[in-house]
């Protein structure tokens, strides 16, 4: 009976990702069916239609088996290995300049945020 109750929450989650990537087809919108499908998720749980108390068990399988969902990823990654090398020095230079400069620029944005605060509360 509990495999079975796991099996219609996970159902209940695929059902709303399709729907979210249908409207995304369906509508042209520029926001991705995945966030979509969270987004009515998110409603859904807000208005109390659904308990996340009802969704629990399904979500503790999929955390608990979550790994497994990243062996495609490292299968990949050791596929092109001697590729990595060859370009491993520019790739890393690429990773710590994005990293800097997203670091820079929510210091920025954190900046602008607090003065504004502090303006309107003076």
């Amino acid at each position: 009976m509990k495999v079975f109750m796991i099996l219609i929450q996970t159902l209940f989650l695929c059902a709303l990702y399709e729907l979210g990537k249908w409207l995304e087809e369906s509508f042209s919108l520029p926001i991705p069916g995945s966030i979509i499908g969270m987004i009515l998720l998110f409603l859904i749980l807000s208005t109390g239609k659904v308990s996340e108390k009802w969704l629990q068990p399904a979500l503790g399988f999929i955390l608990k088996h979550l790994s497994f969902f990243f062996i495609p990823l490292t299968v990949g990654v050791i596929a092109i290995a001697s590729d990595l090398v060859k370009i491993g020095w520019e790739l890393m230079l690429i990773l710590v300049a994005s990293g800097l400069l997203g670091i820079m620029a929510t210091s920025i944005a954190t900046n602008l945020v607090a003065k504004k605060k502090d303006v309107s509360n003076e």
